[in-house]
């Protein structure tokens, strides 16, 4: 960040450059500033081999995850994992096939759900076991709109909590809905979408600035966001506040979590909500509460996309965007 003063950014970053070098912290909220990694370098090229020197580069203060896909390593049955969920046949006009990972299940069904009356069942599929722990089955019924469970039995042991009974949601499932009064349930949705050939800028980490913030609190009180788009992801990508992340030279957003989350019970019975979203319900699928009443209303759908638009917006500003993630996290309770 050399040649990067106080002077060349707006008052709204005064607070978090160093006072005596002028210079820019490597994530807004490290905290850490540069002379601090060059001690640990210089620690950790002391053990290197003659030539060869470390870099260390702090990026925040949590665990992330970037948007995006990782390589899997040599050997990695990479086509298998990457069908996981539905998979639509011919556009979806022919069904689709469901594929979900359990290496401990001895069993596994699909249930599809009747489109008039979400509380039918119109079809049951027991699902097959294949290749790499990975469970498969096909129906006419699967395409876009449809909403479906599953079943899933197993060994009543240490770290299993088989429920047969139970109707669980697709972990893959790219969309959630709640038709009526029945509980969540997974959901096909188009996954189609134009980037237009926008992509990631893929700015380098030594130049990365990173913004964390939290989707609905960023944007409530922006005076230039139309008040309809305050507190979603159309707002994150509204030009008043691109430009604004941009004018900071912000060059990466830190999402504190986007994906579908729920309230506690404890919460909930106390009357109050999970604001932050740490209590995960399921990791492919953007939390709707997030997305335009007009998006919500449209289906899930329409919610991933307003969620790509937004991702769209950014990149286009030549702004990353990083999602907070935490596995351990998750909504599981009572048992």
């Amino acid at each position: 960040f050399d040649g990067v003063t106080r002077e060349d950014r707006r008052d709204p970053l005064a607070g978090i450059l160093d006072d005596r070098t002028g210079r820019l912290p490597i994530a807004v909220n490290g905290g850490r500033i540069a002379r601090n990694f060059e001690r640990r370098e210089e620690r950790l090229t002391r053990n290197l081999p003659h030539g060869r020197r470390c870099r260390v580069v702090e990026v925040g203060a949590h665990d992330v995850t970037s948007v995006g896909r990782v390589t899997p390593p040599l050997g990695h049955a990479d086509a298998t994992f990457d069908r996981l969920g539905v998979t639509l046949d011919k556009a979806g006009k022919t069904g689709g096939t469901l594929r979900v990972y359990s290496a401990t299940a001895e069993g596994m069904a699909l249930i599809v759900f009747d489109r008039a009356n979400p509380d039918q069942i119109v079809e049951r599929v027991m699902l097959n076991r294949e290749t790499d722990a990975v469970w498969a089955g096909a129906s006419a019924h699967l395409s876009v709109g449809t909403h479906y469970a599953l079943n899933a039995w197993g060994p009543d042991a240490p770290r299993n909590s088989f429920q047969p009974e139970q109707l669980l949601l697709d972990p893959y499932a790219r969309g959630i809905e709640q038709p009526g009064s029945s509980t969540q349930r997974s959901v096909v949705i188009d996954r189609a979408f134009d980037w237009e050939g926008i992509a990631r800028p893929a700015i380098p980490l030594d130049r990365t600035v990173i913004y964390e913030a939290h989707v609905r609190g960023l944007t409530m009180q922006h005076p230039r966001i139309p008040i309809e788009l305050r507190g979603t992801y159309a707002g994150l990508g509204h030009e008043a506040m691109t430009s604004y992340l941009s004018d900071l030279g912000v060059t990466a957003v830190e999402l504190l979590p986007i994906h579908a989350f729920t309230t506690e019970e404890r919460l909930a019975e106390l009357e109050l909500s999970n604001f932050w979203g740490y209590n995960t319900l399921n990791y492919f699928s953007p939390h709707a509460a997030y997305a335009t009443q007009s998006a919500r209303d449209a289906g899930a759908t329409a919610v991933a996309r307003e969620f790509k638009e937004m991702v769209k917006s950014l990149h286009r500003t030549g702004i990353e965007v990083i999602l907070d993630v935490v596995y351990n996290h998750t909504s599981e309770e009572g048992r």
